[in-house]
């Protein structure tokens, strides 16, 4: 997957509140998700009004019709602006937009993820230091229950396909258990002990089991990024007097299924550090693992059967419903016959459970013969998408991006 920043001004590029018309120009994102395909990969993005150090990303004809802009100097910044995040035509803006971003993308295999972005800084649906809490003399600038509940039930309405994800547990009692959760300072404000962390918020939203059903993602805390890899577990170390949390504590407690981690894309990394980063991305997200199989052989006539358990091993069952698809192969990996697809309910086989049999039978139209081969894949939706690896010996062992299931003979049917 790849992640990506959008300012919202660069896809909202007009509107008439009064009217309630508006404009967009999606090209951008589009931009965005074909480059990721072009690598096979699918993307995961935020859009954002208010990214400190950066410009002004409120679309300018909402400014243009009075919406309060705020100067502010907290991290680092001199350039952003945070809108007043209640004024009545920006909620109606980004309503809109909820709902014409879903009718463009929702259901788009080259989307992975949607995290819901636009309020706070960042996207982050936070404005702190600019919070409720004025004892520091600052301002409090959050949005309010009512419009934070407008925005989640646009985007629970928009995204029946796509999975979205939001940044704080404690959002809305109301559409809590409709989104999955990233935890933006991962590793770092994630653990139980301190109330206000990402996981004490989601035992507090009683979330804990959130994950079986919803994506859980985030972003590694950036001071973090350059070190972490040094050594596994990652060091400890301080920032702002906090020492850093274990990475695979943090990932097995949240069942996270992607992270982001910038900095490792921009480097160059040693050995060591490659080693301890690619340790903790297998950690992440499902591992389907095929433990048995059954294939019987059949006749000239009579179907091809196979039954397989599937278990999934890793932190966070697979999200996306996605398809299998058998082939037949000879003895010399020569491609056969597509026997069709089927659908096992992916999303249902969950870590920590038993073996789950799926089963699959198809005409096959084969001669009399030995040594053919039964295979089977993930079907990724995306053309020229990456494929979906199973965690057995022998995937890819005889076509790429396939799971080897098998032998079987084919004999010829009785003439009586």
């Amino acid at each position: 997957m790849e992640w990506y920043y959008l300012s919202l001004n660069s896809l909202m590029t007009g509107g008439n509140s009064s009217a309630g018309t508006y404009s967009y120009n999606w090209a951008a994102l589009d931009s965005a998700m074909a480059a990721a395909a072009s690598r096979g990969n699918q993307i995961v993005f935020r859009i954002y009004l208010d990214y400190p150090g950066q410009a002004v990303a409120t679309p300018q004809f909402l400014i243009n019709e009075g919406l309060p802009m705020r100067a502010y100097s907290d991290y680092g910044n001199s350039s952003s602006k945070a809108p007043d995040w209640n004024n009545g035509n920006l909620i109606k803006a980004l309503e809109s937009f909820i709902g014409a971003l879903g009718q463009h993308i929702d259901g788009d295999a080259r989307v992975a993820y949607v995290t819901a972005g636009l309020y706070g800084y960042w996207g982050e649906w936070h404005t702190y230091p600019q919070d409720a809490d004025t004892s520091d003399g600052k301002p409090n600038w959050e949005m309010s229950q009512a419009n934070k509940d407008r925005l989640l039930a646009r985007y629970k309405s928009a995204f029946t396909r796509t999975r979205v994800l939001v940044r704080d547990p404690l959002a809305s009692q109301a559409y809590k258990n409709d989104f999955g959760y990233h935890d933006d300072s991962f590793a770092y404000e994630t653990l139980p002990g301190v109330s206000w962390h990402f996981w004490p918020k989601m035992q507090s939203a009683g979330l804990t089991e959130n994950w079986r059903s919803r994506p859980m993602g985030g972003e590694q805390r950036p001071e973090m990024q350059s070190t972490m890899w040094n050594s596994w577990p990652n060091p400890v170390e301080y920032y702002y007097g906090t020492p850093t949390e274990n990475e695979e504590t943090s990932i097995k407690t949240t069942h996270a299924t992607w992270l982001i981690n910038n900095w490792m894309f921009n480097n160059a990394l040693s050995s060591t550090q490659r080693n301890n980063a690619l340790r903790a991305q297998k950690l992440l997200g499902y591992e389907l693992f095929v433990s048995s199989v059954r294939l019987p052989n059949p006749t000239t006539s009579t179907n091809l059967s196979v039954d397989i358990n599937l278990e999934n091993r890793g932190v966070a069952p697979f999200y996306y419903d996605w398809k299998l698809e058998f082939i037949v192969v000879n003895a010399s990996n020569t491609w056969l016959k597509t026997l069709g697809t089927t659908q096992v309910n992916l999303p249902g086989i969950q870590p920590g459970s038993a073996a789950s049999t799926k089963s699959f039978s198809a005409a096959h139209g084969l001669s009399a013969g030995t040594g053919y081969k039964l295979l089977m894949r993930v079907v990724n939706p995306m053309t020229n998408g990456k494929p979906v690896s199973f965690a057995n010996a022998k995937q890819g062992q005889d076509w790429g991006g396939w799971l080897t299931l098998g032998s079987f003979d084919v004999t010829a049917a009785s003439s009586r």
